[in-house]
């Protein structure tokens, strides 16, 4: 069995604990659960849901107290689908110079870039799977929809509410040049109407808007959008998932426009199949027979608006063989900012040694109807 990387663990812990340095609003945002234990490809692990909470009572003075509602613990299967790792290798001679600067810094640094490779590709999947199974969609491409105000959250707020998700952690993922577009609002730097002690002026923290916590991330990038000319529907009744369509080609992620609905865009799942669209979330009002569907004119820039519960993430350690693989030096660095943990190892080879950082991950979006589409 591999040995404890002990020499190197306070090194490796300190700087997981700084690594968060690229922008990993998903990462944030989602459920997410780690495991210790190996668990393979293509395997499940199981990430828990917090569910709501009871409903109220009156206080009634008895001998005892009431034992109170049953706890019932929701788990969703998160497939592990990637086995992945990020690494490098220090000779002999490397090690002669890098002393000069300090050994200890420099591999503390090293596995810190690796740390943030990994990461950032997790979130990058986080940001495609919430775009894919989103329920629901609001804003125009091509239309900044922080232009003039932050009203468009009011709408998101109000599709919570009437989805029936409660707005207890929600969050709104913008590109970096939408998070800054709504730092630009010049009505939310009033310090003495603010309440926030001027953190957005001071230090750009944006925090809470209307029920949201804002978020930036980088892997919010452009969807390349499917084609419609011309087709209609037959109509389908509210809370159906299927919508009739004479024609079209979609994509996952496509928002769906009906006319007749005004008051917010739907998702496809994916193409349209024996002449239905599929949807991510069920439809809230009627669509109206011979109503025409379209998608966005263009390709669009798909930020994000989510409840925790609605996107999960799940992480484990990459399998070994029984008694180990050929590894002599083994930890686990944990990182507290985004809830990842990382599994390095040291392979001793000829005049060099090799080092890995890897974890195994996998994501799901769970609840269409608590995550929808900012478009812009």
């Amino acid at each position: 069995m591999s040995n404890t990387l002990a020499s190197m663990a306070s090194i490796g812990f300190t700087k997981a604990q700084a690594v968060r340095r690229a922008l990993t609003g998903f990462i944030a945002a989602c459920s997410h659960d780690f495991s210790l234990q190996e668990v393979p490809l293509n395997e499940a692990v199981k990430v828990p849901l917090i569910g709501a909470a009871a409903a109220n009572a009156d206080v009634t003075p008895a001998v005892d107290a009431s034992q109170g509602s049953d706890t019932v613990v929701t788990t969703v299967d998160v497939k592990i689908t990637k086995s992945r790792k990020n690494t490098f290798f220090v000779t002999g001679e490397d090690t002669k110079l890098i002393n000069r600067m300090g050994y200890a810094n420099w591999f503390g640094m090293r596995i810190e870039q690796s740390m943030a490779k990994l990461i950032a590709e997790a979130e990058a999947d986080l940001a495609l799977e919430a775009k894919n199974l989103a329920g629901w969609a609001v804003g125009v491409q091509g239309t900044d929809p922080f232009a003039t105000s932050h009203n468009i959250l009011n709408k998101s707020f109000r599709i919570f509410e009437e989805n029936g998700v409660p707005m207890d952690d929600v969050s709104c993922i913008l590109q970096p040049v939408y998070a800054e577009s709504l730092r630009n609002l010049n009505y939310l730097y009033k310090i003495n109407e603010g309440g926030d002690g001027g953190d957005l002026l001071r230090q750009g923290i944006m925090g809470k808007l209307v029920g949201h916590n804002i978020r930036s991330s980088a892997a919010v990038v452009t969807h390349t959008k499917g084609t419609v000319s011309a087709i209609t529907t037959t109509g389908a009744a509210a809370g159906l998932f299927v919508l009739p369509v004479s024609g079209g080609t979609f994509v996952a992620g496509d928002p769906v426009s009906i006319a007749g609905i005004t008051d917010r865009k739907y998702v496809a799942s994916g193409p349209a199949s024996g002449g239905n669209l599929t949807l991510n979330g069920e439809l809230f009002k009627a669509a109206p027979a011979s109503a025409a569907v379209t998608i966005e004119a263009a390709s669009h820039i798909p930020n994000i608006i989510l409840h925790r519960r609605a996107l999960a993430l799940a992480m484990a350690m990459p399998a070994k063989p029984a008694g180990g693989d050929k590894a002599d030096e083994v930890m686990v660095y944990g990182d507290g900012k985004t809830g990842l943990a990382f599994e390095v190892a040291r392979y001793r080879q000829y005049m060099q040694a090799s080092y890995e950082v890897r974890l195994n991950w996998g994501v799901k979006g769970v609840e269409p109807q608590a995550m929808g589409q900012l478009i812009a």
